[in-house]
């Protein structure tokens, strides 16, 4: 499990943002290991779904087992 504080400083920097998340696994199959790209709404644990790790949600799509190193800011 990530340290809150590091979560806190990715937020900082991507949240509200455009972002792409690399190798990303989405909800359903055809997004899996492809990079997707749009605004980052949140980034943490989801406390009912704990079996997906760090997740994010980039308009309005979760995505599950997120990298902090796979986030980087898209221009």
């Amino acid at each position: 499990m990530i340290p809150e504080e590091e979560i806190q400083k990715a937020r900082d920097k991507f949240l509200d943002k455009r972002v792409r998340i690399k190798n990303a696994l989405g909800k359903t199959t055809k997004y899996d290991n492809k990079d997707i790209v749009g605004n980052l709404q949140f980034l943490g644990y989801n406390e009912f779904l704990p079996s997906w790790e760090l997740c994010a949600t980039v308009d309005r799509m979760p995505i599950q087992h997120v990298k902090l190193e796979n986030i980087i800011l898209e221009q």
